[in-house]
Parts: structure tokens; sequence; C-alpha cells
């Protein structure tokens, strides 16, 4: 390479590995979109592709440049996490139930054994840090990321559609249009509901700073995404950590911490007042779109929750049927109703099929049946996939087997118990946040939007970590 060249690729050599290089690898994932997608490709297929190329690019940087880099975390969570890898490579293709299904994963979710491995792979490479890099704390970066897309997921809420539907932007969609939906542009809301659990420990930094005006700015940003996305668990996760925080906070500030927990109980009312803002802006025909309903009641969070249990129940009982193997990725379709009695599935699915009072439901295959009770018409077929048991744990016993936990449990401890041993405001920040991202998880799953971002924030707080061990090292 001639010398010019190479002095000009210098800071972007430099640059590689380096904290904010996964954070912005983690922001990137989250807002690629791909032109003219379909659902399945504007959700995934993009963000997937994204991590994928930089996961191949990285390490071959970082295998031809391994002299720069170290390992940020002892090593049995390397070997760990290679053994988990390495098992749930078995368990997706030579002992799956469905080879072809796990490998890649579902048509329209794509989060198969290709896509899980990478998420670990990526971990590991985000852990080599350049030896003798400095620590620069990322609380800007994030609070403004968390402004954009709070902002963002507020206005496609109201319906003002800043993406999606702009005549400027309008090439950018393709033919994928607009819905009531809030933050379709980047996807799925229940999806993009975890990044607010992720964010909430920034609440935290601000206030033991006693920053004010950053610390409103974040709690605001974090109420108007909760509010926005309605995700009943991201709330629940969130007013949560906010009594943790204003725990963790009174003895350093009284009225932060009074603060942090008078925001556990905002999400309801916030959403209140997004949802009677947009029936305004409906009757005065400023923005399209169907108007939005509050999903903070007692009745929608009841029905969430009596559904969840349901699908947690069903993939505790397949799990139990293969206990070793597991039945590999995002095959739970196949085995969900029929772990369910007909008493336990009953209710809800007459609720998917909107079955008439006179109505009978059954399922076949896959699909639900609703039937006269006297045997007259032509009976109403439809379809819902529940391809993933929407807990991670769970996810992992049903897909890999309870072998799984033999990897995973102990790798997670070890990363924890790192996080709390360093006592650095960064390891704490990681700590939590994954702490939130875990509490959001056991209700949700894994997906390209916020994970990417979730590991990076992992991996700077265990990069933390090893540093602080280097320096009590030189002392």
């Amino acid at each position: 390479m001639p010398p010019s060249l190479r002095a000009r690729l210098q800071p972007l050599r430099d640059f590689v590995g380096t904290d904010a290089y996964w954070l912005a690898v983690g922001l990137l994932a989250f807002l690629t979109v791909v032109p003219g997608a379909t659902s399945e490709g504007y959700f995934q297929t993009g963000k997937l592709f994204v991590l994928g190329a930089v996961t191949l690019l990285t390490a071959a940087y970082i295998g031809l440049n391994r002299a720069r880099f170290q390992f940020s975390a002892p090593r049995p969570v390397l070997w760990l996490a290679l053994g988990y890898v390495a098992w749930m490579t078995m368990t997706n293709t030579l002992l799956s139930s469905q080879p072809g299904t796990t490998f890649i994963g579902w048509p329209g979710w794509r989060g198969g054994l290709l896509t899980n491995a990478m998420y670990w792979l990526l971990l590991l490479l985000m852990l080599h840090r350049p030896k003798g890099d400095t620590e620069r704390q990322p609380w800007a970066l994030l609070l403004g990321f968390l402004a954009l897309t709070s902002l963002w997921s507020t206005a496609e809420f109201l319906g003002l559609r800043p993406w999606l539907g702009n005549a400027w932007l309008g090439a950018v969609q393709g033919d994928f249009r607009v819905t009531a939906f809030p933050i379709l542009s980047v996807g799925n809301s229940g999806w993009i509901s975890g990044l607010w659990p992720l964010l909430t420990p920034l609440a935290l930094v601000l206030a033991w700073g006693r920053r004010w005006a950053a610390l409103l700015l974040t709690l605001a940003l974090l109420l108007l995404g909760v509010a926005s996305t309605q995700g009943n668990l991201a709330a629940l996760v969130f007013s949560g950590m906010m009594v943790l925080m204003a725990g963790l906070t009174v003895r350093r500030s009284v009225p932060a911490a009074l603060l942090l927990l008078a925001c556990a109980l905002l999400p309801a009312p916030v959403t209140s007042a997004l949802v009677g803002l947009n029936a305004q802006l409906q009757s005065a025909g400023s923005v399209a779109g169907g108007q939005q309903q509050n999903q903070f009641t007692a009745e929608a969070t009841g029905q969430t929750t009596s559904e969840r249990l349901l699908i947690f129940t069903s993939g505790l009982r397949s799990a139990a049927e293969r206990p070793l193997t597991g039945w590999g990725y995002e095959t739970f379709h196949n085995n969900f109703y029929g772990h369910l009695t007909e008493q336990e599935r009953e209710p809800m699915l007459r609720r998917i099929i909107k079955a008439e009072p006179d109505e009978q439901v059954d399922i076949s295959g896959v699909a639900v049946v609703a039937r006269r009770a006297d045997g007259s018409g032509p009976p109403r077929e439809t379809t819902l996939l529940m391809v993933k048991p929407h807990n991670y744990l769970i996810e992992e016993l049903y897909s890999n087997g309870f072998t799984a936990l033999l990897f995973l449990l102990p790798l997670l401890g070890l990363m924890a118990r790192e996080l709390l041993r360093a006592r650095t405001e960064l390891a704490l920040f990681a700590l939590l946040a994954w702490l939130g991202y875990g509490g959001y998880l056991m209700g949700w799953f894994l997906n390209p939007s916020v994970t990417p971002l979730a590991l990076a924030i992992l991996a700077l707080g265990l990069r933390s970590a090893d540093r602080a061990k280097g320096l009590m090292v030189d002392r």
C-alpha cells in the first residue's frame, strides 16, 4: 500500500474496534431500512445484512491486526460463548426437528441459527479493544440517539410520519405503506420498545452527576418513547427501573430520587395525553391514518398478560418433550396450539378469528377454524403463527434444550460479576442497562433493531471493567 494512502486510511484504522465504533454499529443497525422492501425485508433483512457484513469485515481486520487488540473479559467468557455457539449449531442442524427452518429462521423473522450465532460472535468481537485505549463516556451520543428515536416514535404515533409517507422521502419506502403502527419506519413497535429499558440508566448517571437539565430532558424522552410504543412490559420494566434507581440515588440527592420515583407513575398518563393529542389532530384533518388507542388499560394489560402466560406454558411443555436438544429456533408454531388444552386455548382462538357467539373454534395444523354450531355455512379460517415463545430463556430451552443453560447461565453470571466488581460509571450503566433489557426479554426476544446496541453497551461495560483492573495492576 502506498505510504500516502496508508496515511489517509490511518484514522479509519484507528477507529475500528473502539468504543465509538461499536456504538456506531449498534446505531447503524437500528436505523437501517431497505428501499422497496416488503415487511420482512424492512424489519429484518437490511439490518441482518449490515450486521453480517460488519461481523465478517471486522473479524478479518482484527485477525490481521491481532497484535493491536486485547480481549476485555475473563477467558472463561470466550470459551463459554464459543461452546454455546457450537452447541446451538448442533441443535439447529444435526439435532434439529426442521434443519431447513432452524438454520436460517422462519421467513419474515430470520431469527435462526445464523442470526443468533452472529449476535454472540459479534459480542466476542466487541470485547477485543485496542491496546492502550482510553475510556470515553458515551452519554452525549446515547442521549442524542434517544432524542432522535423518541421524538421520531412520538411523531409517528401522532400520525405525522416524518419518514413514511413523506413526499421527499417517498422513494425510500418503496411499496411499503403507512399503517397506524407506531415507529413502523425502523421496526415493529414491540421490538423497538426494548430500547427504553435499555437506555433508562442514562437517568441514573445524570442524577448522580446532578446534571438537572440533561436529567429532565432524558426523563421526558424516555416517557415519550415508552408511551408512543405502548409496550406493557417495557412500561413495567421502566417503572421498576425508576424505583430501583431512586433507591440508589436517595443518599446522593433526595430531589433527584423523588423525581425518578415520580416518573415511575407517569407512562399511563403520558400515553393518555398522546392519544388525546392524536384524536385532536385527526379531528382537525392534520394527520391521516387510524386513531390511536390507549393500550395501557386494565383490560388490554390483562389480556396481554394472560396470553403471554399461555405462550410461556406451551413453550415450557414443548421444551419438556425434548429436554436435551430442543426443537430448534423458530419452530414454535408447530407446537404452540398442540401443547395447550382445549380450555386453555379456546379464548385466544375466539379472539384471533373474532368468533361469533354461535360459532365453535378449533385448530387445523397451524390454522384457526370457526364453524357454526348448527353446521350451516362454510367454515372460516385464519392463521396466527406463534413463531417464538416470547421469552428469551424459554426460547433457549425450547430451541436448544436445557443443556444450553449450562453455557448461557454461567456466561451471563461471569459478565455480571465483572461489571459489579469494576465499580466504574460505565460498568454500572451497562449492568443496569442489561437488567432493564433482560427484563424486557422476559416477554420478548432478541431482534436486530435493538440487540446490536444492547451488545455494544454490554461490551463497553466489560471494556471499562478491564481497564479498571489494568489501572489497579499498574498501581
